[in-house]
């Protein structure tokens, strides 16, 4: 039987940084502190019928999700980031355990399954865990070294979540409890699950992004949620999926603009599977 290091140093065996870059402009940096933007995800009975009638984990679907984010936002084709299970849709007992997530672009399969393929490594992932991200770094042989900066976060809802009636639009919430999670990394995606209503609230760091920019990649991860519960025959591959999103991927009028500007890497190029290989700050044409 394959120890824990054996298993994480397979596991992550060639990925590469995924680090979501600076966007705040040096000068308009002050001293680093923790912030909170938060929407409200107008999905949640088409989440609960797009897993109960694909036999596939919502944890899986907003893995993907964020994964897909990290791929546009950090520009890299290996998306590795941290995450913790700390509520279930279903009921269902979760391992209060934080992980490690890792999926290469292109898919290794159709979007449905690649959640199909990521649940079935689920059991495999429990079985090896340390139950802290540090010690899994230092078995897999990353010792001082920074593989990512994000992390995913599902949390009961607390009292700040609320709906409105029951056909109309969700209400956006009030920031989320402080948890042991927010002070490690640089921005942490929280989906707030609660009986009839799911909420993204995005923890993040001043000195990476600014509030607009924040609420830019929180309506981002939105989008491609949408666009994933849109695709569910199975016969979707992620090219459908990238093109059926791009048609929402507009920029936000509220928003002033394109604010996710990628000022600090302006001249990085990457291969994007939007349109082929495209300039780094072209990037932010295809966000919301």
């Amino acid at each position: 039987m394959r120890t824990q290091s054996e298993y994480w140093k397979k596991y992550l065996a060639g990925s590469k940084p995924c680090l979501l870059p600076p966007l705040t402009p040096k000068d308009q940096q002050d001293t680093p502190k923790k912030q909170t933007t938060a929407i409200a995800l107008d999905r949640d009975r088409e989440i609960r019928r797009f897993c109960h009638q694909h036999g596939v984990s919502p944890l899986t679907v907003f893995q993907l999700a964020w994964a897909f984010v990290l791929s546009r936002y950090a520009a890299t084709d290996d998306a590795v980031f941290g995450y913790r299970e700390n509520a279930a849709f279903d009921g269902s007992l979760v391992l209060k355990e934080e992980s490690i997530f890792r999926v290469r672009f292109p898919l290794e399969a159709s979007v449905l399954g690649t959640l199909h393929l990521n649940g079935s490594r689920s059991p495999r992932h429990r079985a090896f865990q340390t139950g802290a991200i540090p010690a899994t770094m230092r078995l897999a042989g990353y010792k001082g070294q920074r593989l990512f900066n994000t992390f995913l976060y599902l949390e009961p809802a607390g009292d700040g979540i609320t709906s409105g009636d029951g056909a109309g639009p969700f209400a956006a919430p009030s920031y989320p409890t402080q948890t042991d999670i927010d002070g490690q990394y640089d921005v942490v995606v929280k989906i707030s699950v609660a009986e009839d209503v799911t909420a993204c609230s995005v923890v993040y760091s001043s000195a990476l992004l600014g509030d607009a920019q924040a609420r830019h990649l929180a309506l981002t991860f939105g989008r491609v949620l949408e666009a994933i519960l849109a695709h569910g025959d199975g016969c979707t591959d992620e090219l459908d999926l990238l093109a059926h999103a791009s048609g929402a991927f507009a920029v936000d009028a509220s928003l002033g603009g394109c604010v996710c500007e990628h000022k600090s890497i302006p001249e990085r190029r990457v291969e994007n599977t939007w349109d082929g290989e495209a300039r780094y700050q072209k990037l932010q044409g295809m966000s919301v």
